[in-house]
C-alpha cells in the first residue's frame, strides 16, 4: 500500500497535469476533439464543393483551345485558385 507521501506525490503530479491542460487549452494550444472535427469536415465540404465546380467552370475554355501547354495553364490555375481557401482555414 502506498504511504502518504508517496499517495500526495501522485495526486500533485495529476494536478499539475490538469493544470498544464487547462493552460494550453486557454492558451489556443489545445483544441477539443470535437470542434477540431467539425472544422475539418467545414473544411472538406468547401475542399469538395470547389472541386466540383472545377469543370463547369473551365470546360468551356478547355473545349476552345487547342494548345497543350495553356490547357494545362487553365487547369492548373484553377486547382490552384481551389486549393488558395486552405491556407486561410483557421481553428478557433
Amino acid at each position: 500500500m502506498p504511504s502518504l507521501a508517496a499517495n500526495r506525490a501522485i495526486r500533485e503530479m495529476y494536478a499539475a497535469r490538469i493544470t498544464k491542460l487547462e493552460f494550453e487549452e486557454r492558451s489556443k494550444k489545445l483544441v477539443p476533439l470535437n470542434e477540431l472535427k467539425l472544422e475539418l469536415a467545414k473544411l472538406h465540404l468547401s475542399v469538395r464543393d470547389n472541386l466540383r465546380t472545377v469543370p463547369d467552370r473551365i470546360a468551356p475554355l478547355l473545349a476552345a483551345e487547342t494548345d497543350q501547354a495553356k490547357i494545362h495553364s487553365i487547369i492548373l490555375e484553377e486547382i490552384r485558385i481551389c486549393l488558395e481557401g486552405l491556407k486561410n482555414f483557421d481553428i478557433s
